[in-house]
Protein backbone atom coordinates (compact mmCIF):
# COMPACT_ATOMS: atom_id res chain seq x y z
CA UNK A 1 0.00 0.00 0.00
CA UNK A 2 3.06 2.31 -0.46
CA UNK A 3 2.60 4.84 -2.54
CA UNK A 4 4.63 4.85 -6.15
CA UNK A 5 6.90 7.58 -4.30
CA UNK A 6 8.09 5.40 -2.00
CA UNK A 7 7.89 7.86 0.88
CA UNK A 8 6.21 5.84 3.29
CA UNK A 9 7.78 3.97 5.62
CA UNK A 10 5.43 1.65 8.08
CA UNK A 11 5.87 -0.90 10.73
CA UNK A 12 3.22 -3.45 11.32
CA UNK A 13 2.25 -3.20 15.35
CA UNK A 14 2.25 -5.39 17.86
CA UNK A 15 -1.45 -6.26 16.88
CA UNK A 16 -0.43 -7.34 13.76
CA UNK A 17 -3.34 -5.55 11.94
CA UNK A 18 -2.11 -2.02 11.28
CA UNK A 19 0.80 -0.32 9.59
CA UNK A 20 2.04 2.52 11.34
CA UNK A 21 4.47 5.28 10.81
CA UNK A 22 8.21 4.68 11.73
CA UNK A 23 8.89 8.95 11.15
CA UNK A 24 7.29 10.57 12.85
CA UNK A 25 -21.32 20.15 9.14
CA UNK A 26 -23.43 22.81 8.46
CA UNK A 27 -23.93 24.41 12.25
CA UNK A 28 -25.30 21.88 13.91
CA UNK A 29 -25.38 22.86 18.03
CA UNK A 30 -24.99 27.03 17.90
CA UNK A 31 -25.42 27.22 21.69
CA UNK A 32 -21.97 25.08 22.02
CA UNK A 33 -20.81 25.30 18.94
CA UNK A 34 -19.68 21.76 18.28
CA UNK A 35 -21.52 20.98 14.94
CA UNK A 36 -22.29 17.04 15.43
CA UNK A 37 -24.98 16.94 12.31
CA UNK A 38 -23.41 16.95 8.86
CA UNK A 39 -25.54 19.00 6.02
CA UNK A 40 -25.99 15.86 4.39
CA UNK A 41 -24.51 12.47 5.43
CA UNK A 42 -24.13 9.88 3.03
CA UNK A 43 -25.43 6.41 3.69
CA UNK A 44 -22.41 4.60 1.67
CA UNK A 45 -20.92 4.24 -1.89
CA UNK A 46 -23.44 3.40 -4.09
CA UNK A 47 -21.70 0.33 -5.25
CA UNK A 48 -19.20 -0.82 -3.48
CA UNK A 49 -18.88 -4.62 -2.34
CA UNK A 50 -15.93 -6.39 -0.76
CA UNK A 51 -14.90 -9.81 -0.82
CA UNK A 52 -14.38 -11.34 2.67
CA UNK A 53 -11.11 -11.35 4.00
CA UNK A 54 -9.93 -8.52 2.02
CA UNK A 55 -8.49 -5.10 4.06
CA UNK A 56 -9.04 -2.10 4.11
CA UNK A 57 -6.72 1.06 5.77
CA UNK A 58 -7.21 4.19 7.29
CA UNK A 59 -4.79 6.73 6.21
CA UNK A 60 -3.77 10.49 7.45
CA UNK A 61 -3.54 12.26 4.56
CA UNK A 62 -0.94 15.51 4.28
CA UNK A 63 -1.01 18.27 1.83
CA UNK A 64 1.44 21.25 1.37
CA UNK A 65 -0.21 24.32 2.44
CA UNK A 66 -1.20 27.18 0.34
CA UNK A 67 -0.22 29.82 -0.91
CA UNK A 68 2.49 29.34 1.83
CA UNK A 69 3.32 26.27 3.16
CA UNK A 70 3.72 26.96 6.79
CA UNK A 71 2.44 24.36 10.11
CA UNK A 72 -0.52 26.30 10.08
CA UNK A 73 -1.10 26.05 6.78
CA UNK A 74 -0.72 22.00 6.52
CA UNK A 75 -4.16 20.47 5.40
CA UNK A 76 -4.99 17.30 7.03
CA UNK A 77 -7.55 14.65 5.37
CA UNK A 78 -8.24 11.18 6.54
CA UNK A 79 -8.64 8.36 3.07
CA UNK A 80 -10.25 5.07 3.92
CA UNK A 81 -8.77 2.69 1.19
CA UNK A 82 -11.47 0.00 0.62
CA UNK A 83 -9.09 -2.71 -1.19
CA UNK A 84 -5.29 -3.28 -2.09
CA UNK A 85 -5.38 -1.46 -5.29
CA UNK A 86 -6.87 1.59 -3.60
CA UNK A 87 -9.63 1.93 -6.29
CA UNK A 88 -12.63 1.97 -3.71
CA UNK A 89 -11.94 4.84 -1.74
CA UNK A 90 -13.34 7.64 0.32
CA UNK A 91 -11.36 10.91 1.45
CA UNK A 92 -13.25 13.08 4.71
CA UNK A 93 -12.32 16.18 5.39
CA UNK A 94 -13.24 19.18 7.37
CA UNK A 95 -14.39 21.89 5.44
CA UNK A 96 -15.58 25.54 5.55
CA UNK A 97 -14.55 28.51 7.50
CA UNK A 98 -15.05 29.34 11.66
CA UNK A 99 -17.69 29.37 12.50
CA UNK A 100 -19.11 27.19 10.08
CA UNK A 101 -16.93 23.87 9.58
CA UNK A 102 -18.93 20.31 8.72
CA UNK A 103 -17.66 17.42 7.46
CA UNK A 104 -17.46 16.28 3.88
CA UNK A 105 -16.92 13.42 1.91
CA UNK A 106 -15.91 12.61 -1.29
CA UNK A 107 -15.69 8.81 -3.04
CA UNK A 108 -13.11 6.99 -5.49
CA UNK A 109 -10.52 10.25 -5.53
CA UNK A 110 -7.49 10.14 -7.05
CA UNK A 111 -4.51 7.87 -5.17
CA UNK A 112 -3.46 11.04 -2.94
CA UNK A 113 0.03 11.06 -4.16
CA UNK A 114 -1.35 12.35 -7.35
CA UNK A 115 -3.23 15.20 -5.96
CA UNK A 116 -2.06 18.49 -5.83
CA UNK A 117 0.01 19.52 -2.95
CA UNK A 118 0.17 15.68 -1.52
CA UNK A 119 3.11 15.77 1.28
CA UNK A 120 2.47 12.38 2.89
CA UNK A 121 0.74 9.90 4.30
CA UNK A 122 0.65 7.84 7.36
CA UNK A 123 -1.16 4.39 7.69
CA UNK A 124 -3.45 4.49 11.36
CA UNK A 125 -5.00 1.08 11.10
CA UNK A 126 -5.23 -1.75 8.56
CA UNK A 127 -8.91 -3.85 9.41
CA UNK A 128 -10.14 -7.28 7.65
CA UNK A 129 -13.39 -7.29 6.14
CA UNK A 130 -15.92 -10.20 6.89
CA UNK A 131 -19.09 -9.67 4.73
CA UNK A 132 -19.81 -8.78 1.32
CA UNK A 133 -20.66 -5.02 2.01
CA UNK A 134 -17.85 -2.66 2.80
CA UNK A 135 -17.09 -2.12 6.62
CA UNK A 136 -18.23 1.38 7.47
CA UNK A 137 -17.56 1.18 11.02
CA UNK A 138 -14.46 3.29 10.93
CA UNK A 139 -16.24 5.85 8.20
CA UNK A 140 -19.27 6.28 10.41
CA UNK A 141 -17.05 6.72 13.79
CA UNK A 142 -15.80 9.58 12.03
CA UNK A 143 -19.08 11.47 10.47
CA UNK A 144 -19.81 10.92 14.38
CA UNK A 145 -17.22 13.28 15.35
CA UNK A 146 -18.05 16.57 16.30
CA UNK A 147 -16.56 19.45 14.87
CA UNK A 148 -15.69 22.61 16.99
CA UNK A 149 -16.59 25.82 16.04
CA UNK A 150 -16.36 27.52 18.86
CA UNK A 151 -12.35 27.79 18.70
CA UNK A 152 -11.28 30.49 16.62
CA UNK A 153 -7.80 28.29 16.52
CA UNK A 154 -9.83 25.05 15.50
CA UNK A 155 -8.66 23.55 12.01
CA UNK A 156 -8.35 20.17 10.21
CA UNK A 157 -5.00 18.99 12.25
CA UNK A 158 -7.04 19.48 15.22
CA UNK A 159 -10.13 17.78 13.67
CA UNK A 160 -8.25 14.91 12.71
CA UNK A 161 -6.48 14.52 16.55
CA UNK A 162 -10.42 14.48 17.78
CA UNK A 163 -11.43 11.95 15.16
CA UNK A 164 -8.58 9.51 15.94
CA UNK A 165 -9.20 9.82 19.54
CA UNK A 166 -12.72 8.70 19.22
CA UNK A 167 -11.68 5.64 16.78
CA UNK A 168 -9.93 4.96 20.18
CA UNK A 169 -12.41 5.55 22.81
CA UNK A 170 -14.51 3.37 20.33
CA UNK A 171 -11.74 0.51 20.47
CA UNK A 172 -11.62 1.25 16.45
CA UNK A 173 -7.65 1.06 16.97
CA UNK A 174 -5.44 0.53 19.70
CA UNK A 175 -4.22 3.52 21.59
CA UNK A 176 -0.72 2.78 19.86
CA UNK A 177 -1.67 3.14 16.76
CA UNK A 178 -3.11 6.48 16.69
CA UNK A 179 -0.56 7.78 18.94
CA UNK A 180 1.82 6.76 16.63
CA UNK A 181 -0.32 8.28 13.79
CA UNK A 182 -0.92 11.62 15.43
CA UNK A 183 2.96 11.72 16.44
CA UNK A 184 3.58 10.92 12.80
CA UNK A 185 0.99 13.76 11.42
CA UNK A 186 2.69 16.36 14.02
CA UNK A 187 6.20 15.56 12.80
CA UNK A 188 5.25 15.61 9.04
CA UNK A 189 3.72 19.47 9.70
CA UNK A 190 6.52 20.35 12.09
CA UNK A 191 9.10 19.92 9.11
CA UNK A 192 7.09 23.09 7.71
CA UNK A 193 8.36 26.75 8.21
CA UNK A 194 6.76 28.09 11.81
CA UNK A 195 6.06 31.49 9.86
Amino acid sequence: MIGSSGVDATLSSAAGRSETPLSSQEHGDVASGLSTEPASRPVSHPTATSKPGQTQTLWILIFKGQPRDLQSTRITELYIAFDEDEGTNVTIRMQGEYPNFRVHEEWDQPLPWMRPNFHRRLAVSTFATVGRELDMRVRNAIWETPVNNTELDYGCQSWVGDVVTVLQDANLITVEEGDNALNGMVNYISQAPWR
